[in-house]
């Protein structure tokens, strides 16, 4: 049969949207009746109706698995969707305690058809284990002569104790010791069961005496022990719990002894010798034995104990979401939303839906409105009431790689106010509600990997309602007096010089050149758009662009009567607003072009230049780079970093860059609200030339200067301009590189530890803060008698970082700081050591963080990671560089590696050029900044902006009227950015213009007597 099978971007993978197909399990029912066409024609109905949704499909009871749209798997085998974690919560959806217990004895060895009866076990035991609901506990138990439970895990043995929630986390360690299980000794039942028993007891709380209670016991033959024994281990073990633990045990083989476990699942007591058992505590449940004589069905056996619970008057009538996990197709994190069906109160089978958490919580994700303002979901299923699914603490879902950690919402918002006025309403029924009172936010100060956290305290609203349809609740945070800071309309002719997309590939530029290996242009700077900037972002992020695609957007931008279909209100005006740099930028005559490898500039709606102009990644967004986050946590101040990141994989360089505040930027502006960063990157030499015409001490071979951020990484120091050198640096820390200095600043309280807690790797994060303005921040020891003490240290004026100057004409021979990233080995305050990872208090097994008090902050996520992009089309052999320079007629090392483009040979003495991106491992850019003169270079640019924006309001109004409006998000006849509303220079922030209300996307929710404008819940509604 011929499948027209064509690439979806959308499914990331060929499909055929016409037809649906089929697998069928290995143990499907003979006769197994398949799916009607009509209900195929349902599915491609929904499609065409809601073009987000991923796979539709429906598994039956009798094994037959129907999806659409049809596309083509590499193994059609081995499939049963009736032990896949969504069928399986749908069909049981009651929570569950249970113990799978596995025989490991001598006889586990037996071979057949090239397995052993071990390697069977383990699948089966991990095909259990990835059964497990999220709200079952699970416990893994394996015996022989002795008996092991699973420890030895670096952060904790929980699971020797008591039964673990089916987290993530604690099912991939439970996994992990299963596929390590050994065979060897021989076969004690008694011990087994006592320590399966007792993981059961320790985990049986009073408010679950509910849950099914469930042994699972495999083994291959009869017991070394005596059986009267062992059943009375079972029925002592089981009075204490009341009678309710149900044993499903099976027996491989055809050992005459497997007999025995039809009476351990019977709990026939008498047949032993042994009273009945007590009728007082309760009844006993009834459990099964399974003989498994073909050993291949073993793993399905097992996967379906769970129809020995599925009740039918427990069947849900409203959809189950499954916790959200990585797509197979590269789609991202994906939830399914999963309902059984019944017929004749028989279940029938299970219907799923999938769809990625990108298109489910897109609002969410890139709702950005104001500066202290907010919004996350999480469930208030009695099941799995708490647990987060997005939080600005949390990584956005689209820039999730792995499996996520999810956390409970009382993680992230740890206020007493909020459990008991927000968290409690809102999973009891309440269907909206509002609380104000102070709550913290947690705000990165640069990069969280490497740089933490800065807390602050703010009187915050909190709106809450259910999502109809769903066990979600929406919250929208606000805090008291937020605004959002909205440019007035711009009014500036625009020409072809004013906008050139990113996209060279499909608009060629005027003039293309070759920077650092990459296709560039220096005719004009490029426009980046983040995807915030977007009506719909993942609309954005899925549309392929196209030549016409980026024509749309250029004919709107320079016409703002042209349609637009793309841009939230606001992005024309900060892409004009801004495109006066853009003859700042190439008129090339500043002095510095040579020992510069670029310029920018990011605003926070999602408008991002950039000098010179390349294809960037389609996810990049300046608000969410280290050094716009760095820039905005230091505003007021300039701001220096070693190496931006891999915006463009040009290797190591310095960042200067500038929050431009709304105070500055409007007339009458009085927030620190940031509007855009603006910066540059200059090469390392270049600011060692300067920083030694600054500080002539540091060009004598006496001393050897440094200067460090306020997080205490390097920003520069020699090491990292030597000729040859291997010290290629991404921020090493002082700790590293100077630990006499690290200790003795740690020692004056000068430079402090502190630490937050990483969710997604459940780790404690260390790392240092050097605030400005604290006391001693100028330090002179070259008198000191101690020889690795003997320095200057003081801060550099109006930036975030500081000057260091080394007495090093002694010698010196320092005690070195512990650098172990990964594990800590000192976590006391006056310990040196670089900043490093160490076990969270944490509680794997109930999945439950602890917090002493707030010395331990949440840590921000960190940000994307993104690929650099592949220019296959566009050849940058024939073009000429973007800055040229002659570099072997420079013959000097440190004037070579101040320019950009140039790289000093230590192997060829001589000057070379460096083209970053080839496979000459030499080649690789060792660069630094300068501190004192670079300064003004920036903050000129800086001012040129301003400059700019007074002259726009000077010459647009006759009468004195703020550039921009600020508006409050609540109050009276609150306005929201819409296509029927625009400021006039009559407006003003006291007296706003009434909203314009499209009803069919948005609603009003009356709130302190004015109308705060929200997403319509209902149209969003799952």
């Amino acid at each position: 049969m011929t499948y027209e099978m064509e690439f979806h971007q959308l499914f990331g993978k060929e499909l055929d949207p016409e037809i649906g197909c089929i697998r069928i399990a290995d143990t499907a029912a003979p006769g197994a009746r398949r799916l009607s066409n009509q209900v195929i024609d349902v599915m491609k109905q929904n499609y065409n109706n809601m073009p987000n949704l991923k796979w539709q499909y429906f598994g039956s009871e009798e094994g037959i698995f129907s999806i659409y749209p049809a596309s083509i798997v590499d193994d059609c085998f081995n499939y049963d969707h009736r032990y896949r974690p969504w069928y399986v919560e749908a069909a049981t959806p009651e929570p569950k305690n249970v113990v799978i217990v596995i025989d490991t004895s001598a006889s586990m060895e037996e071979e057949t058809n090239g397995k052993t009866l071990m390697q069977i076990a383990i699948d089966a035991a991990i095909t259990v284990l990835d059964t497990m609901n999220p709200s079952d506990k699970v416990g893994v138990v394996s015996f022989s002569d002795t008996v092991f439970v699973p420890g030895g895990f670096e952060d904790t043995d929980c699971y020797k104790q008591e039964l673990a929630k089916a987290t993530l986390v604690n099912i991939e360690n439970l996994k992990e010791f299963v596929s390590n299980l050994r065979s060897i000794g021989g076969t004690k039942y008694g011990i087994a069961f006592t320590t399966a028993f007792d993981l059961l007891r320790s985990s049986w709380l009073e408010e679950e005496h509910k849950r099914e209670q469930v042994i699972l016991f495999l083994t291959d033959g009869e017991p070394n022990d005596d059986p009267s024994d062992i059943m009375s281990v079972i029925r002592s073990k089981n009075e204490e719990m009341m009678n309710r633990v149900v044993i499903l045990t099976f027996g491989l083989g055809n050992d005459g002894g497997l007999d025995f476990l039809e009476d351990i699942s019977s709990q026939k007591f008498e047949d032993h010798g042994l009273p009945k058992y007590n009728e007082s505590v309760g009844e006993v449940k009834l459990g099964h034995y399974t003989h498994v004589t073909d050993y291949t069905l073993l793993r399905s056996k097992m996967a379906r104990y769970y129809d020995y619970f599925a009740f039918y008057d427990s069947l849900q009538d409203e959809p189950i979401f499954s916790v959200p996990y990585q797509d197979g197709f590269g789609l991202g994190l994906m939830t399914t939303a999963a309902l059984p069906v019944k017929y004749n109160r028989k279940l029938m089978g299970v219907v799923g839906v999938d769809i990625t958490l990108d298109d489910l919580l897109a609002d969410v994700t890139f709702f950005k409105k104001g500066a202290s303002s907010y919004a996350f979901i999480f469930e208030a299923n009695s099941k799995a009431a708490g647990r987060a699914l997005i939080h600005p603490l949390l990584p956005a879902p689209m820039d999730i790689a792995d499996e996520p950690i999810y956390v409970h919402i009382t993680t992230l918002e740890r206020d007493t106010e909020f459990f008991d006025s927000v968290f409690k309403n809102a999973t009891n029924g309440d269907t909206t509600g509002e609380a104000t009172f102070i709550s913290k936010r947690y705000l990165p100060r640069g990069n969280s990997d490497k740089e933490g956290v800065r807390t602050t305290s703010v009187e915050s609203t909190y709106y809450w309602r259910p999502v109809q349809g769903s066990p979600y609740i929406l919250c929208l945070v606000q805090g008291t007096g937020d605004y959002e800071a909205v440019l007035a309309k711009q009014i500036t002719v625009v020409n072809d010089d004013d906008f050139l997309y990113h996209r060279l590939d499909l608009i060629p530029p005027r003039k293309s050149c070759s920077h650092f290996n990459r296709y560039a242009t220096i005719d004009q700077p490029v426009v980046k758009f983040s995807p915030n900037a977007f009506i719909n972002p993942t609309g954005y992020l899925q549309l392929i662009e196209t030549e016409n695609v980026v024509r749309q957007y250029g004919n709107y931008m320079k016409d703002s009567s042209s349609l637009n279909t793309y841009f939230k209100e606001g992005i024309r005006d900060m892409v004009l607003a801004t495109s006066k740099v853009n003859e700042l930028w190439t008129q090339n005559n500043l002095g510095f072009e040579n020992y510069t490898l670029y310029r920018f500039i990011g605003s926070h709606n999602g408008v991002y230049r950039q000098f010179p102009g390349m294809i960037m990644n389609k996810k990049f967004d300046a608000t969410s780079r280290p050094w716009y986050m760095r820039s905005k946590s230091n505003r007021g101040i300039l701001t220096l970093s070693a190496s931006r990141g891999t915006d463009n994989d040009e290797g190591n360089f310095i960042t200067l860059s500038k929050a431009i505040t709304e105070s500055i930027t409007f007339l009458s502006g009085t927030s620190d609200d940031v509007m855009v960063v603006m910066g540059m990157d200059i090469t390392y030499s270049y600011f060692d030339k300067l920083m030694k015409k600054n500080y002539p001490q540091c060009e004598e071979s006496k001393y050897r200067c440094f200067v460090m951020d306020s997080s205490g990484h390097l920003v520069m120091h020699p090491e990292f301009i030597q000729p040859g050198s291997r010290l290629y640096t991404r921020g090493e820390h002082i700790t590293q590189i100077e630990p006499a200095i690290a200790q003795d600043l740690i020692d004056k309280n000068i430079m402090k530890k502190r630490r937050c807690v990483n969710f997604q790797n459940i780790k404690d994060q260390y790392y240092y803060v050097t605030e400005h303005g604290s006391q001693s921040r100028t330090i002179d020891n070259l008198d000191s008698t101690d020889s690795c003490t003997r320095y200057q240290f003081s801060e550099i004026p109006e930036t975030n970082a500081y000057l260091g100057i080394i007495d090093q004409s002694r010698a010196c021979f320092p005690q070195q700081c512990a650098c172990v990233h990964d594990h800590c080995q000192r976590n006391d305050n006056d310990d040196c050591e670089c900043p490093c990872l160490s076990s969270a208090r944490y509680d794997f097994c109930n999945d439950q963080f602890s917090f002493s008090s707030d010395d331990a902050p949440s840590c921000t996520p960190p940000s994307p990671s993104l690929s650099r992009v592949v220019e296959e089309e566009l050849d940058t052999e024939d073009l000429y560089q973007c800055f040229k320079v002659t570099c072997e007629f420079v013959n000097i090392p440190s004037e070579c590696n101040s320019y950009s483009g140039c790289l000093w040979s230590v192997e060829n003495e001589q000057c070379l050029e460096n083209r970053v991106g080839s496979d000459e491992d030499e080649h690789l850019p060792i660069y630094l900044a300068a501190c004192a003169t670079a300064v003004v270079v920036i903050v000129g640019a800086v001012i040129g902006l301003v400059v700019y924006r007074r002259k726009l309001h000077d010459r647009n109004y006759e009468q004195p009227s703020p550039i921009g409006h600020s508006y409050p998000k609540v109050g009276n006849n609150v306005p929201r950015e819409n296509p029927g509303y625009a400021p006039s220079p009559s407006d003003s922030p006291s007296a706003p213009s009434a909203p314009v209300q499209d009803d069919d996307q948005y609603s009003a929710l009356d709130i302190d007597g004015g109308d705060y404008i929200a997403p319509n819940l209902e149209e969003h509604s799952l």
